[in-house]
């Protein structure tokens, strides 16, 4: 029975990318990296939220009416963007585990017997499955890690303050996992052979690589001349 990664413990996942095995390899460590990065964003939500809790609770009642809407407005908002990085948080570590699950297929399918021209074809068909579900994996990385780097510039804005610095980690942190999920669909792409498959995958993650570097520079920006 397969491990899944998120029921080893930090030191065993690490010990399990030292060892002298394909898996896990850069794209199930560029979704964990990702993963981390929406967890730092789901923290900074969650002390934002409690922190608007608590100068909302020392109010009297009346007292500040707008400031307290506002106030729950942003406690709202905080909540929902912990809810949707706890989601992404899960994803990415389904996505760990479904990356490396994607090459030890490709790796099968090239053991396949290929005697006969039948399991010539066989064993082409198989690789080239294969190799297909070994750049959808990463390309779902890319597209929820733009999710993520979504997250961290609405937290530059609406975050508390003094946790910028761990708003800046998951910027990086983020934006460095979804670059190497970005390598590692570019390294299966050239030896597939559906023409419309790899366009639409090299549209997909183009888009978003795109959209990911400018909100990345934003918020590195943003958070350089704060601090």
């Amino acid at each position: 029975m397969t491990v899944k990664f998120g029921e080893l413990t930090v030191s065993e996942f690490i010990q399990a990318v030292a060892e002298g095995s394909p898996t896990p390899g850069g794209g199930s460590v560029s979704a964990l990296i990702v993963g981390l990065s929406s967890a730092l964003v789901g923290m900074v939500g969650s002390l934002t939220a409690a922190r608007v809790q608590a100068k909302t609770s020392g109010k009297r009642d009346g007292e500040d009416s707008d400031t307290q809407c506002e106030n729950q407005a942003l406690k709202q908002r905080m909540l929902d963007m912990v809810n949707t990085a706890n989601h992404l948080q899960a994803r990415f570590l389904d996505l760990a585990n479904e990356d490396s699950a994607a090459y030890d297929k490709v790796m099968t399918a090239y053991k396949l017997p290929k005697s006969t021209e039948e399991e010539k074809q066989a064993r082409s068909l198989a690789i080239q499955d294969a190799l297909k579900d070994a750049c959808r994996v990463p390309a779902e990385v890319v597209t929820c890690a733009l999710e993520v780097l979504r997250l961290t510039e609405a937290m530059v804005e609406y975050g508390m303050k003094s946790a910028l610095s761990d708003v800046a980690v998951a910027c990086l942190s983020a934006w460095a996992g979804m670059r190497g999920a970005y390598f590692n669909v570019r390294v299966n792409l050239p030896s597939i052979k559906d023409a419309s498959f790899v366009k639409c995958i090299e549209g997909d993650v183009a888009n978003c690589m795109s959209s990911g570097s400018d909100i990345f520079e934003r918020v590195m920006a943003q958070i350089q001349q704060s601090l």
